[in-house]
């Protein structure tokens, strides 16, 4: 089995089977450009400052939220049934749930009295890569969740 592993400080071990499509999928999704950026916007804004130990990046928070869909999916899959697609689906959108953000975004929204929501599409985020996986029916599963 192939895999790749995220360490992560608050779900440990984060662990992507990259031997299925849905595990390449996950796993193209993570090594793009746009989610790539993520690394370098604090998940905390300037919280690091007063409490040292908030280091917490948008791309380990959308990790971290990727990974509990995948547990969330886990105990519901057990007591009912949940098409496979439809929990990639839940798994995606858990993923790329804070790709439009900036550095700031919240914070800037409320002064600039600018909303995110109302300029950015996945149409605008994704890459040509993603747009060739995702179906119209996931953009607009998506476009709905932002």
């Amino acid at each position: 089995m192939s895999e790749k592993v995220y360490r992560d400080p608050v779900h440990d071990m984060i662990r992507i089977k990259t031997d299925t499509d849905e595990g390449k999928l996950l796993s193209r999704l993570i090594d793009t450009a746009e989610f790539q950026r993520l690394r370098r916007i604090k998940q905390l804004g300037l919280a690091h400052y007063t409490y040292p130990g908030a280091e917490h990046s948008r791309f380990t928070h959308s990790l971290g939220a990727m990974h509990l869909a995948c547990r969330i999916l886990d105990k519901l899959s057990a007591k009912y049934l949940i098409p496979e697609e439809d929990q990639l689906i839940v798994k995606c959108a858990a993923l790329l749930h804070d790709i439009g953000h900036g550095a700031f975004s919240h914070v800037l929204e409320a002064i600039l009295n600018f909303h995110r929501e109302g300029i950015l599409s996945p149409k605008h985020l994704l890459n040509s890569y993603l747009r060739n996986w995702m179906s119209t029916e996931w953009i607009t599963f998506y476009a709905i969740l932002t």
